[in-house]
């Protein structure tokens, strides 16, 4: 293959700038439930100061009902002031769905599923919430990505609440990890 010095360029553009973005996280909480729950909330947040969250989610459903797992912030659990997009992908099959509720992951009854959600707070005060998510295991396994966007604005997140739509649908033992970027 001949040298191409355009394509060298943008290479070693692109090396050195990633070596210069450092995403560094603090982890500010960990919730592991004791026993089955509703929902997982942290509280005492600061969205303005601190930019932006990550919540690291292993949830596990031991009820014998479906479920998913929402997001709320600041106290309003109303679906109908959130929205979510998703794809979805299982085996070849690939969907796609908006949906008027805060939807961040599905929990088939007695199954599991992981989620990485990163939260933030636009200029204008919209929730924007980014899932990247994976549940089921083995030959099941499924794929999800998920944008979930607030109706309404808001002039700080000072609260995160991931509840589900049963009671205890999310299992002792599951774990929820909330971290920021880290502080200079």
């Amino acid at each position: 293959m001949p040298f191409d010095p355009i394509s060298y360029a943008l290479a070693k553009n692109a090396m050195k700038y990633s070596k210069s973005i450092k995403p560094d996280w603090e982890v500010i909480a960990e919730v592991e439930p004791e026993t089955d729950v509703d929902y997982v909330e942290f509280t005492g947040l600061d969205i303005n100061s601190d930019k932006a969250y990550v919540i690291f989610v292993t949830a596990k459903n031991p009820q014998t009902s479906d479920t998913r797992i929402k997001i709320y912030v600041n106290g309003d659990l109303t679906d109908t002031d959130y929205y979510s997009q998703y794809i979805h992908a299982t085996g070849t099959n690939v969907s796609a769905n908006r949906l008027n509720l805060p939807y961040v992951t599905f929990l088939g009854a007695g199954k599991e599923a992981f989620a990485v959600v990163i939260v933030s707070r636009s200029a204008d005060g919209y929730l924007h919430a980014y899932v990247a998510r994976c549940h089921r295991t083995g030959s099941e396994a499924e794929l999800t990505l998920v944008h979930v966007a607030s109706a309404v604005t808001f002039t700080n997140i000072t609260s995160i609440r991931l509840a589900v739509d049963i009671t205890g649908g999310i299992g002792a033992g599951s774990k929820f990890i909330l971290a920021r970027v880290k502080r200079p």
